[in-house]
């Protein structure tokens, strides 16, 4: 079950379910992902986001105390297949649809950027 917050709610270790941005209004490749450290809670806020939508079934929740990154929430790789299979089977097209999309569109950046001459970033 995943819940919209304020920006200002948002801590390390939550499990971000959507960004509820266009993809390319934001700097990150997924719109799902842990939270893991203060750099990336600092992107998300300097964004412009206003509410964000996290899934506090893969990660710390509002009430939750705040997590760093030597205290993980869960198994190292965000997308383990653990994870994933404790999603219902909407949630789990919802991911997949999600994953699909990023890396379309990250293809076509690359080779758009290819085609111009432009160094990749690899990152």
């Amino acid at each position: 079950m995943t819940k919209k917050i304020p920006i200002d709610q948002l801590q390390t270790g939550m499990y971000v379910y959507d960004l509820n941005l266009v993809w390319e209004k934001h700097p990150f490749a997924w719109q799902c992902f842990l939270i893991e450290d203060e750099a990336t809670l600092q992107k998300i806020r300097l964004s412009g986001i206003a509410e964000i939508e996290i899934d506090p079934a893969l990660g710390a929740d509002v009430a939750a105390a705040k997590f760093t990154s030597k205290d993980p929430v869960f198994e190292p790789s965000a997308f383990a297949p653990g994870i994933i299979a404790n999603l219902s089977p909407a949630g789990q097209f919802n991911h997949a649809k999600n994953l699909y999309a990023n890396a379309n569109k990250l293809m076509q950046d690359m080779m758009k950027d290819v085609r111009l001459g432009k160094q990749i970033d690899l990152e």
